[in-house]
C-alpha cells in the first residue's frame, strides 16, 4: 500500500476560529455576550460542528468561556491584557523592523516614506479603513523579499 504525502491543509473549524476572533478582536462580539453556534453556523452557510470546534479552540485561548445549557461567552478583556498584547507586538515588531532595515533598498525605503506620509493622512482625516489598508501596506512592503 502507497502512502501517499497530502499537503496542510487548514481545517474548516480553524478558519471558523480566525472569523469568531477576528470578530472579537473588532468588538462586534463584546465582553459578556454569547456567541450562538447556530447564528455562526448560519452566517458562514455551514454546519454547527465546525464552529463548535473553533468554539472549543477559542475557550482554550481563553477568549470565551463555556457556560453549561447557555454557550459560550465572550470574556471581557482587560487593560492589563491590551498593555501585555501590545508590549509583545512591540518586541516582536522592533526586532522584524531591525532585520529589515539590514536588506532594504533605496527604492523599498522611498517606498515606505511615501506610505507613512499617506497613512498619517488617513489617521488625520480619520479614514480608518484606508488607515488599516495603508498599514497592512507599509508592513507587507517591509516583508516583502
Amino acid at each position: 500500500m502507497e502512502v501517499r504525502d497530502f499537503a496542510a491543509r487548514p481545517q474548516l473549524s480553524d478558519d471558523v476560529a480566525r472569523y469568531v476572533r477576528q470578530r472579537i478582536f473588532e468588538g462586534s462580539y463584546g465582553a459578556g455576550e454569547y456567541v450562538r453556534l447556530e447564528q455562526v453556523a448560519a452566517e458562514l452557510g455551514i454546519s454547527v460542528t465546525p464552529v463548535r470546534e473553533a468554539l472549543l479552540t477559542l475557550r482554550a485561548e481563553g477568549l470565551l468561556v463555556q457556560q453549561p445549557r447557555r454557550g459560550f461567552m465572550v470574556v471581557p478583556v482587560t487593560g492589563r491584557d491590551l498593555a501585555d498584547v501590545s508590549g509583545v507586538q512591540a518586541f516582536i515588531g522592533g526586532e522584524l523592523a531591525a532585520r529589515a532595515a539590514t536588506r532594504i533598498t533605496d527604492e523599498q525605503l522611498s517606498e515606505l516614506k511615501a506610505i507613512q506620509a499617506e497613512l498619517e493622512d488617513a489617521y488625520t482625516g480619520d479614514d480608518h479603513e484606508g488607515a488599516v489598508r495603508l498599514n497592512h501596506e507599509f508592513h507587507r512592503t517591509i516583508n516583502a523579499p
